[in-house]
């Protein structure tokens, strides 16, 4: 198992957000950050919160960019609310992915 490298006071705040998105009508949050791991590959940790549901909040590590966005990307609240910074930055980050999974083969 690949091993996370947080930060030696492990703070990630909102300026370094990989997407934020608070939608204030259901009051869902949606929050992540890319993490490096051991390796130097990113990984994309997210905490969410969904006051309706169960669990009603979760942090999930994604192994990759290329997978948080197949996560994200039909569900709808959270594509509603992104902004295009935010989308691009995630589409360009995947193709990084693809150029550096292309070159290790």
């Amino acid at each position: 198992m690949t091993e996370l490298k947080i930060r030696e006071f492990g703070l990630y705040e909102s300026k370094e957000s990989l997407v934020d998105v608070w939608q204030t009508v259901e009051d869902n949050m949606h929050r992540s950050v890319i993490i490096p791991d051991t390796d130097g590959n990113n990984k994309v940790l997210s905490y969410e919160q969904i006051p309706g549901n169960y669990p009603q909040w979760s942090f999930l590590v994604f192994d990759s960019v290329t997978e948080y966005q197949d996560a994200i990307k039909d569900v709808d609240w959270i594509m509603d609310n992104v902004n295009s910074v935010e989308l691009e930055n995630i589409e360009e980050l995947v193709k990084e992915e693809d150029i550096t999974l292309t070159t290790e083969k």
